[in-house]
């Protein structure tokens, strides 16, 4: 008994404390102990994808010339309204989606591919938009996605809808730098960009499917 605070009370069931805490640390190990176990049953490993692992496709035809792929993002815009007489918070509503500018990167060669998409359109104001998708591979995959030993190699692919280039830019030039390669880059801007429902890759639900 506290003089200050009256007798002690009997812990909540919901508090938490040191039962919790070795409940969690048990969870953890056997969910880490099923993903090893299904690593061993499909042969493949759940590990983070590579970052240098990737193609892009445009209109369905694989194109492993790009060494960079940035902007692969979504944004939810927010209204907040502000109510009178309720001043401890705001009203946050939720509002339309738009997806990033993707900026694609690779090495500047004879082709012109990637100049001649952003000057179509110039003078008519006709500009080509094409579909897109930007594939993430793991370890299995080799230059085009196809799967190598050991299993899928795509983890997971984006479809781009409606791509265009708003930009077309080259890396600096300079007679001093004897190492780097000149890069060029295209910044496309899209109608949508989602998540696709690959069937068959470690991450789809019927990856299963494919060991039975």
């Amino acid at each position: 008994m506290s003089l200050l605070h009256g007798p002690k009370k009997p812990p909540s069931p919901n508090a938490p404390g040191l039962t919790d805490g070795l409940l969690d640390k048990a969870v953890g190990a056997v969910g880490v102990s099923a993903i090893r176990m299904a690593e061993r049953l499909l042969g493949i490993r759940f590990d983070p994808a590579p970052a240098y692992l990737f193609y892009v496709s445009i209109s369905g035809v694989p194109v492993a010339l790009f060494t960079a792929c940035e902007g692969l993002q979504v944004k939810r815009e927010v209204e907040e309204v502000h109510e009178g007489g309720l001043n401890d918070q705001v009203h946050v509503l939720p509002g339309t989606v738009s997806a990033g500018r993707i900026t694609l990167r690779r090495g500047l060669t004879v082709s012109r591919e990637l100049w001649d998409w952003f000057a179509e359109g110039l003078y008519d104001c006709k500009v080509k938009r094409v579909n897109m998708s930007v594939t993430q591979g793991g370890p299995g995959m080799s230059a085009l996605g196809a799967a190598g030993k050991g299993g899928p190699g795509v983890v997971k692919s984006w479809n781009i809808e409606g791509a265009y280039p708003v930009s077309w830019s080259l890396s600096s030039l300079d007679v001093n730098n004897t190492t780097q390669a000149a890069i060029e880059s295209v910044e496309i801007a899209c109608k949508s960009l989602s998540l696709s429902r690959v069937v068959g890759t470690p991450m789809s639900p019927s990856a299963l499917l494919n060991y039975v």
